[in-house]
């Protein structure tokens, strides 16, 4: 019976979103600007959800999120609980973290659904032209054991924390659009 409540929930809230082709130059969170070279789809977000979600070929099969200006104290997930139930805990962001305390904050956001993720390699970089962190991580998705392959950035920049993490299936996906993933990052910059 659960498993029924949780499918119908799951098609109701599929049947709220909208897709949406991207294509140029975007903005997000009146911060950050990338520019596209080729079209993404775009997928609806609640205004609680905190980043955005754009995909190439499906949202089970890739995501590339980018959170732009989190504010101080706020939330990088949203997770909607059953009435009865007690809300999970969720990565927060804080101004002055260290970068491995960001990307702490990413593999909480990645693992609370079950999900097994491990941070493979963390290494400074740059983000938008700031001092930032990069990391990749492998993860085991908790509804079909699926292997993934992930990598992100992240910064801090006016004490309001901006990241881009691409996820895809280990096999086939990841190695065939971490290329057109690493060309939008490129691109990004602070906008004022």
């Amino acid at each position: 019976m659960k498993k029924i409540v949780i499918l119908s929930l799951a098609l109701i809230l599929s049947a709220c979103t909208t897709v949406t082709q991207i294509q140029g130059e975007q903005r997000m969170g009146n911060r950050l600007t990338v520019k596209l070279p080729s079209a993404w789809n775009k997928f609806s977000q609640p205004a609680s959800v905190p980043y955005e979600v754009w995909t190439q070929e499906g949202i089970m099969l890739d995501q590339l999120r980018i959170w732009a200006a989190v504010k101080p104290e706020q939330a990088l997930i949203v997770k909607q609980m059953a009435n009865q139930q007690k809300a999970a805990k969720v990565p927060v962001f804080s101004p002055g973290l260290r970068p491995d305390q960001w990307v702490a904050l990413l593999e909480t956001a990645y693992a609370s659904d079950g999900s097994v993720v491990n941070i493979d390699k963390v290494e400074p970089s740059t983000f938008a032209g700031a001092k930032a962190v990069r990391f990749e991580f492998s993860m085991t998705r908790k509804n079909d054991d699926l292997a993934f392959r992930g990598i992100g950035w992240a910064t801090e920049q006016d004490k309001q924390f901006f990241a881009a993490v691409f996820t895809a299936p280990r096999l086939h996906f990841y190695g065939q659009l971490l290329p057109k993933v690493e060309a939008i990052i490129q691109t990004a910059q602070f906008t004022p």
